[in-house]
This record gives structure tokens, sequence and C-alpha cells, in this order.
């Protein structure tokens, strides 16, 4: 026995089982008195070809040529009305405009005071803190590049300016760095 003729014997043995009768049934002759009932229905309609055409609505006269001017006058009359700072504070207090407006207010007063902050770390010299106690300290956590960079640049600066002075000094004696390199 296949899948397909096991599935068609389940069906059958569900169906012998079921007590339900067909829920839709068709009146007898349905199908051979349908046409002919139609075909009445039709007939009973009125002849809508012969019937006289007969236009139910009316324009009033002279509305044509008075509509463009009525127009006119009712965009002018809008133009100069003009609106009172109670209907302005109602429209502006309504929620779709307001709401917005205050999120938009807050979020940018947010971003202007969050990028705009400045951050400050004391660090203490560096002859009063050892490697260690830098290493265990959340100093070293809150240290980005950019302030290591700057505290760098100003390192090189100050050493750059202690080597000018000293080649400034042996300029001005006539000293010879041979000399000194002798000497030591």
């Amino acid at each position: 026995m296949t899948e397909k003729d096991n599935i068609d014997e389940n069906l059958r043995k569900l169906l012998e089982k079921s007590d339900s009768s067909a829920p839709f049934r068709v009146p007898d002759n349905y199908f051979e008195a349908f046409p002919g009932q139609m075909d009445k229905i039709i007939s009973q309609l009125p002849d809508f070809e012969k019937s006289p055409a007969v236009n139910p609505f009316s324009v009033p006269d002279g509305y044509f040529e008075q509509l463009p001017l009525q127009i006119n006058e009712a965009i002018l009359a809008s133009d100069k009305k003009t609106r009172s700072w109670k209907e302005i504070l109602i429209a502006a207090l309504r929620p779709s405009i307001s709401i917005p407006s205050v999120l938009t207010v807050s979020l940018a007063i947010t971003a202007f005071f969050f990028f705009t902050k400045i951050h400050r770390i004391d660090v203490p010299a560096y002859s009063e803190i050892s490697n260690e106690e830098f290493n265990s300290s959340t100093i070293a956590l809150e240290v980005d590049e950019s302030t290591l960079i700057q505290v760098l640049t100003d390192e090189n600066i100050e050493t750059s300016s202690i080597e000018d002075s000293y080649e400034e000094y042996l300029l001005d004696n006539n000293i010879d760095i041979t000399q000194l390199e002798k000497k030591l």
C-alpha cells in the first residue's frame, strides 16, 4: 500500500466515523430553474434605452460667471484676517506641535552641555607618585590620549627650551663643545 492510498484510507475511515451531515445543500432543480428566474427579474427592470434623458440637476443662472469673483473675495478675506495671540497660543499648545518642540529644545540643550563640558584631571607631580601607585589608581583610567599628547608636548617644549639655553650659553662664552667632551 502506498502512502497516498494510506492517506485516502485514513480519510475514508474518518468520514465514516463522523456523524455530521453536509452543512450546505442546494434545493432540488435549482440549476434547472435558475435561468428562468433570472429572465423574469431582468424583464421586470425598466428599459433605460427607451426612457427620455432627463437631467435632474441644475445650475443657478450666472453661477460660472460669478464663481471666480467669489473665490477671489474669499481669498482676500482670509488674507485680511489676523490671528490673535490667543489663537496662536492655542495652536502652539496643541500636542502635535508642543511635544516635538519641547523634545527638540531639551535635546539641543543636553547636547550643548554634553559636548562643551571640560574634563579636568588633577594629577600630582611625578615626584609625588610612584609607578605602582599610578597604575593602581583610577587616574590612569581617566586619562585620554589627547591629555597625554598635551602633557608630552609640554614636556618637549620645556626640555627643548633648556637645551636652547645651554646652546646660547656656549655660544655667548665661545666655549667649544669638543673641549667639554675632553674634560668629561
